[in-house]
């Protein structure tokens, strides 16, 4: 192979070196472009999720928000239903001479108008009242006192199962007569689960047993306007109707609930003590057969523990599985109503 030849070789050489060269660097240049492209391209995907993550979740929110002003504004209907069915409105005037005829009031359970608790009108369930001032149970007809609050405790059940509201003390009904006892066992809120009545004997025989049982419905009540927005001062929560009646006209009535997740209430918390419940409506209840006000037996009403002739039924009762209420109230979720899919917290 003569010197000729192998210059000519080393020139083809020379020149695939170089086109294989530009090859290389023009694919470095076309992979480089690749690169950014798929960069690029990463970080629009990135950013369209991202966007759409959030688009998703104002979405979620707003139709969370949608849904809830639905339930609200339903909830809201059928608690108006509710005074209207029981005919929860304001009637004559205390300690006036005349009218002596009931004075109707068409305000409706939502008006825009305040409402304050401190009025003297005293408000009516059906037609009948249970008023705001001293009653002596033994002078007043036992029908007239335990149809008011037969009628209450029949609203307050229907009221809390549609706003989907868990109260400190259950109300259940056996018989013809209500009864009330704590829902989940407190001893720090009462010291035992016995059932207490909601209702008054002839001779006044239960009527300690009665006085705790207004004050747990009280509370109920009470607690009730907590959860709904309304504060009901210590001093006006022995007033059943009115506290019922504050409920209805709260601005924030049906906004919070057990039974949601949205804005949900995860506890029984509240600030309020229960004894000093049960003072207060010690205070509005005498009964010259069973208790003096006027001496220390008041306190002995607070401390009482359950006597012996009046304990004779209950602990039978105990065990008797008719007395147990419906699921909807045993359970801290339930549904706005029952035809609607139910579903839990966690």
């Amino acid at each position: 192979m003569g010197l000729q030849t192998i210059q000519t070789q080393q020139v083809q050489l020379t020149k695939e070196i170089h086109s294989k060269t530009t090859r290389i660097s023009d694919l470095k240049r076309t992979i480089e472009a690749k690169r950014r492209a798929l960069d690029l391209a990463e970080a629009r995907y990135k950013n369209s999720i991202a966007r759409l993550k959030e688009k998703n979740n104002i979405d979620m929110i707003r139709s969370w928000q949608r849904l809830h002003k639905m339930t609200v504004g339903t909830r809201r209907i059928l608690v108006k239903e509710v005074a209207s069915l029981f005919e929860l409105k304001p009637g004559v005037i205390e300690e006036t001479v005349a009218p002596t005829t009931p004075i109707e009031d068409d305000r409706a359970p939502f008006s825009k108008r305040p409402m304050s608790l401190l009025n003297k009108e005293d408000l009516y369930i059906c037609g009948v009242t249970l008023p705001t001032k001293l009653i002596d149970v033994s002078k007043y007809p036992k029908e007239e006192l335990n149809a008011p609050i037969n009628l209450i405790t029949h609203m307050l059940r229907l009221i809390v199962h549609y706003l989907g509201i868990k109260l400190p003390f259950m109300i259940f009904q056996k018989g013809i007569h209500s009864y009330i006892r704590i829902a989940t066992p407190n001893a720090k809120l009462w010291h035992n689960n016995n059932k207490m009545p909601l209702f008054l004997d002839d001779e006044d025989r239960n009527f300690r047993r009665f006085v705790i049982g207004m004050a747990m419905l009280n509370y109920d009540i009470a607690y009730l306007c907590y959860t709904q927005g309304i504060e009901i001062s210590l001093s006006q929560v022995a007033n059943t109707l009115q506290g019922l009646m504050a409920c209805c006209y709260s601005s924030k009535l049906g906004m919070q609930s057990h039974a949601i997740v949205y804005k949900g209430i995860r506890d029984l918390e509240f600030p309020v003590e229960f004894q000093q419940v049960l003072r207060m409506t010690a205070l509005r209840y005498r009964s010259q057969h069973a208790i003096d006000r006027s001496s220390d037996q008041l306190d002995d009403l607070l401390l009482y523990l359950d006597s012996d002739e009046e304990m004779e039924n209950d602990d039978k009762e105990k065990m008797d599985k008719t007395e147990s209420s419906p699921a909807i109230e045993q359970s801290e979720h339930w549904n706005l109503v029952d035809v609607m899919p139910s579903f839990r917290l966690t």
